[in-house]
């Protein structure tokens, strides 16, 4: 029981991009990318890629504006928001993923929801 648990919380069961395997927070966002992202492109492969290195950069995008008590704080997190809102642009003009605003706030308030509790 332990053992699932652990695979759970961890997602060490999931088919994890090797980039990931040691970013934990990142992983998690890796699976919120990845629900979002099913079907915005032709090729499934593509939204994997996609989601690995659009939750790679939120992560970087989240630790570079951490500071003490940033989880009070709603002018960091604003900021972090503003941030990942532009990257959705790059996902638009790269690679052609056109998010909707339902779609994009699911997206911001999921990762500032796990990046609460694993970075506070």
């Amino acid at each position: 029981m332990t053992k699932i648990a652990e695979s759970v919380r961890n997602r060490t069961g999931d088919d994890i991009p090797d980039v990931l395997v040691h970013r934990d927070v990142a992983k998690a966002f890796f699976g919120v990318l990845q629900e979002i992202l099913a079907g915005k492109s032709p090729n499934s492969g593509d939204v994997r890629d996609i989601s690995t290195k659009a939750s790679l950069a939120i992560d970087e995008i989240i630790r570079a504006h951490r500071i003490v008590h940033w989880a009070r704080n709603p002018d960091v997190q604003n900021r972090m928001k503003g941030e990942i809102d532009d990257y959705r642009f790059d996902l638009r003009d790269k690679e052609g993923i056109a998010l909707r605003f339902e779609e994009i706030d699911r997206i911001l308030e999921s990762v500032l929801d796990i990046a609460r509790l694993r970075y506070a």
